[in-house]
């Protein structure tokens, strides 16, 4: 279907009708015009765009009474480590400064255990994540009758990733996939919002030989927290904006880069990226770009995407397929 600059524009063209007339966070518009204007070669009904990664989940009760016990109570150290230590997300506050503090709020946080997988289904690591409990904290600002924050943060639109991936193909662009370290904890919570305390869980403190009593105020974007999704994007699309990179009128989430000697789009799924180019140096240089702002890990294999596998074919092709259930 690319063969022609001519077609190539039309496809465009309709993508550009087609996202004109969905509202960013209208998912179920979005699907109604998608059914409504198909494109064949852009995106097969049988095949789910976005799946969700075939990770397993389980709490973190369950993950200590299971036989990899040990390997989830260091995958818990670190994450709790990497929260106090080197993310300076939770910051030790006493007594003493929380009666200073004209106004705040008190909340749960938790931890979240996770057997992570690679794409094609197989075993990858343990990994545990601090969250807060937003749910308490919504129920605190809807009682105290305040507005709540707003929450949307877009992610690439399945029409803008199926297209996107034409594009690459067509033009014969080098993939790679990145990822950022610990992608909201970068983030500060604003400093005029309403202060945030939390103590860990009592036996999450045990586990790390830390005082459960202990109140900690959150100071970055903890996962949990309705709007960290929501200041996590505008970091990364400033940031992006600011080394150069364009934000496509069509999606929010596809970025872009274009001169006489360089092609390269980046497309965003939270912290996943996917990075299209016509030239390695392009692709080195948007890791050292973003390494000003992340910690960012580069992916030249471009072998999986949001729990999909790609193939990439000898004729400059790929193949798409989900992993099974083991």
């Amino acid at each position: 279907v690319w063969e022609e600059d001519g077609q190539l524009v039309r496809g465009i063209n309709v993508l550009e009708q087609l996202n004109a007339h969905m509202e960013t966070d209208d998912n179920d518009n979005e699907a109604r015009i998608a059914s409504q204007y198909r494109i064949l070669t852009m995106h097969d009904p049988e095949f789910s765009v976005m799946p969700e990664a075939d990770d397993e989940n389980i709490s973190t009760r369950d993950a200590l009474k299971a036989p990899d016990a040990e390997q989830f109570k260091e995958a818990i150290r670190k994450e709790v480590a990497d929260l106090i230590v080197n993310t300076r997300t939770l910051t030790e506050i006493s007594d003493d400064q929380v009666k200073q503090l004209p106004r705040y709020w008190q909340i749960g946080t938790t931890l979240k255990c996770k057997r992570k997988k690679k794409g094609n289904g197989l075993p990858d690591k343990h990994k545990a994540r601090g969250a807060a409990r937003g749910d308490q904290l919504a129920a605190k600002i809807l009682k105290a009758g305040l507005p709540m924050p707003q929450t949307f943060s877009p992610t690439v639109k399945p029409l803008t990733f199926a297209f996107m991936m034409q594009i690459a193909i067509a033009m014969g662009l080098i993939w790679c996939t990145a990822d950022i370290k610990a992608a909201y904890l970068n983030v500060p919570r604003p400093a005029n919002e309403i202060p945030i305390l939390t103590k860990l869980e009592s036996f999450v403190a045990e586990i790390c030989d830390l005082d459960p009593n202990q109140l900690y105020r959150i100071d970055r974007c903890l996962y949990g927290l309705p709007d960290s999704g929501r200041h996590f994007y505008r970091h990364y699309r400033d940031a992006l904006i600011k080394e150069g990179y364009v934000m496509s009128k069509m999606d929010n989430c596809l970025f872009y880069k274009i001169s006489e000697v360089e092609t390269t789009f980046i497309v965003l799924f939270v912290d996943d990226t996917l990075i299209f180019s016509k030239r390695q140096l392009d692709i080195d240089q948007f890791v050292v770009c973003m390494n000003r702002h992340y910690e960012l890990t580069l992916d030249t294999k471009a072998d999986s995407f949001l729990g999909i596998n790609i193939n990439h074919n000898e004729d400059g092709t790929v193949t798409l397929t989900q992993p099974k259930l083991l």
